[in-house]
């Protein structure tokens, strides 16, 4: 797909487009699909943690956690990283 629009960009941003492409041997239409792709991929996964984290939240106030159950309450460092993701903002 093609969008056809115009795009305004400051010189020293052209330019700095133009070094990027140069050194990674590449099109400056590769570089800006990258840089948007790049910064996509993290929005998704942010949105995938903040589903998760409503999820864990969501199953902690039923007083059943399926996620925490699957680990024998010995397992301290995994049990550590599962409660520092549900805490982590």
């Amino acid at each position: 797909m093609t969008i056809r629009k115009n795009f305004l960009l400051d010189e020293e941003i052209v330019e700095h487009l133009k070094e990027i492409a140069k050194a990674n041997n590449t099109t400056q239409t590769q570089v800006i699909r990258n840089m948007i792709e790049e910064q996509y991929q993290k929005i998704e996964m942010q949105k995938k943690l903040k589903a998760f984290r409503n999820w864990n939240r969501s199953i902690e106030q039923q007083g059943s956690n399926p996620l925490m159950e699957q680990f024998a309450p010995d397992e301290t460092k995994i049990l550590q990283k599962v409660k520092a993701m549900r805490y982590a903002d």
